[in-house]
């Protein structure tokens, strides 16, 4: 889940699966439905979305935000997964309590980084009926 608030949402996938976003309301956004979406613009949760996609190697989304609700991002399926790169802000004022001295990944936060921006991802082979081998957490949690 991307929490509400959050903005330069930037989510990669590097193989022949389908990134899928939902909003708050479990509407999908992109992918979803049984249906796969056309790169191009989305509206989601009162900003754009840009979607884009390779015939079969790669696809990825970005919205500037801010956003207006959670938004939920999901993976169809189809082939191994290779790993999810994903990467957003959090505004401090709206976020004051998960802002501190270390970022969620508990890595110092550079001088040059006060945001805590904390680009991370999901393990070639990471996710095992729903949870993440790594940090033991449910998959919706870290997506």
């Amino acid at each position: 889940m991307i929490p509400a608030g959050a903005t330069h949402i930037r989510v990669t996938d590097n193989s022949r699966n389908y990134l899928a976003l939902q909003n708050g309301r479990s509407q999908f956004v992109i992918n979803g439905n049984w249906k796969i979406s056309v790169p191009g613009e989305y509206s989601v949760a009162g900003t754009k979305l840009l979607y884009k996609r390779s015939v079969d190697t790669w696809e990825s989304f970005e919205v500037p935000g801010p956003t207006m609700e959670d938004l939920h991002v999901m993976v169809l399926v189809t082939d191994r997964n290779p790993g999810i790169e994903y990467e957003y802000w959090l505004p401090p004022d709206r976020y004051a309590l998960f802002h501190g001295r270390r970022s969620q990944l508990h890595l110092p936060l550079s001088p040059q980084d006060p945001t805590g921006v904390r680009p991370t991802k999901c393990n070639p082979g990471c996710v095992f009926f729903f949870f993440c081998r790594h940090c033991h957490q449910p998959l919706a949690s870290i997506l």
